[in-house]
């Protein structure tokens, strides 16, 4: 990402990037090079902002999301796997239960559910 006197770092809401040469585009995709190709992927304003965020934390690196459905539903498809079971507070939000009964569950993936507040 380029350095730049800016109080305020720019915004970009670009959707997809340019490439210098169609061999610069090629060598990205084929994640040869580093740089942006598409901004679901990845996007100089996100990358700024879990790179703060990481520093701020001390962490390693960060991960924003679109929201909290994202964030949970890409966090629970990369660690779980059919035959996993998955234990739950009785309490989620109608759209985090709806995901987990709708989306893991049919993909065999077990879900309990229990009262996490309650120790025994």
């Amino acid at each position: 990402m380029p350095v730049t006197a800016r109080f305020n770092p720019p915004l970009y809401p670009s959707a997809t990037y340019t490439f210098p040469t169609v061999e610069d585009g090629a060598a990205r995709f084929a994640g040869e090079q580093q740089g942006f190709l598409y901004s679901r992927v990845g996007n100089p304003t996100t990358a700024l902002l879990e790179a703060r965020l990481a520093e701020l934390e001390g962490g390693e690196a960060a991960l924003v999301t679109t929201s909290g459905q994202g964030a949970t539903t890409l966090l629970l498809w990369t660690l779980l796997s059919p035959g996993d079971e998955l234990i739950a507070d009785k309490t989620l939000s109608g759209c985090t239960f709806a995901s987990l009964h709708h989306g893991l569950q049919r993909f065999g993936v077990r879900i309990t559910h229990v009262g996490l507040t309650e120790p025994a």
